[in-house]
């Protein structure tokens, strides 16, 4: 749904009103609203972010933002931090999965109590060699298991994956819960009922060399708290030299 059509320009003030617009629709109140913008480019179009921010800031809609590459206007995580909203950065560096954790924190982090919120397991890439295989393995404790989805993202040519339950079990190409599509370059393996507790082993076989995304979700079990894991910096911009920094990690299960 994205328009293919570009104006030659960056008017970052121009999507976060219309951002505004969609909110409003239909009279309602765009308080408690979200913008999730995403740019790799410095704005060079009226209005700006300034133009447009003490607005944001009055009719109380956070600004969720995803600079991509070093190229990203430095002003998007400023005005994340005004508006309360989250920001993050996309290196675009080949290893990187900051995109997909970026689009999936921005949702999973407001339904912090919820049970039915996705729980990212595992995000990763990994390198493969031609004709190559690779193995890992992930435990799924006893609080989730719940819609176990398991990505694998491949880049060049279709792979092949196995994957091995805790009690030995195999799921393949052959099984219900496997599903590959050349269009969206995917393996996707959608665990039927709970996924059992224990070691998952999986192993990626790739005809080419190539990078690999992946991406392993799960929600908690009914009546049982899971568990989550958040982090923060002490600061949105770091400008020192050398550069200090604070990295905050909060773990809880429920209010503990």
């Amino acid at each position: 749904l994205v328009p293919s059509y570009t104006r030659g320009g960056t008017c970052i003030g121009c999507g976060l009103q219309s951002g505004i617009q969609v909110l409003e629709d239909g009279g309602q109140s765009a308080r408690g609203g979200i913008l999730l913008l995403i740019t790799d480019g410095q704005e060079n179009e009226y209005p700006n972010i300034d133009t447009v921010k003490p607005d944001l800031i009055s009719k109380g809609v956070a600004v969720d933002t995803i600079a991509l590459s070093s190229n990203a206007d430095d002003k998007l995580a400023t005005l994340s931090n005004d508006t309360r909203g989250l920001s993050y950065w996309e290196s675009e560096d080949q290893q990187s999965t900051a995109l997909n954790d970026a689009i999936t924190a921005t949702i999973t982090t407001r339904l912090g109590g919820s049970q039915s919120v996705p729980l990212q397991l595992v995000s990763s890439k990994v390198d493969i060699g031609g004709g190559g295989i690779y193995n890992d393995f992930l435990n799924i404790d006893s609080t989730v298991g719940k819609d176990t989805v398991f990505f694998f993202l491949w880049t060049t040519s279709a792979i092949s994956v196995t994957l091995t339950r805790p009690d030995g079990n195999i799921i393949d190409d052959t099984s219900s819960e496997y599903t590959s599509d050349v269009a969206k370059k995917s393996v996707v393996i959608a665990i039927s009922g709970l996924a059992m507790s224990g070691t998952w082993y999986y192993e990626i076989h790739s005809t080419h060399s190539q990078t690999v995304e992946v991406a392993i979700q799960s929600e908690a079990r009914d009546g049982v708290e899971p568990i989550h894991i958040f982090s923060r910096l002490s600061d949105v911009l770091i400008t020192e030299t050398p550069p200090k920094a604070a990295i905050y990690v909060q773990v809880t299960q429920g209010y503990s």
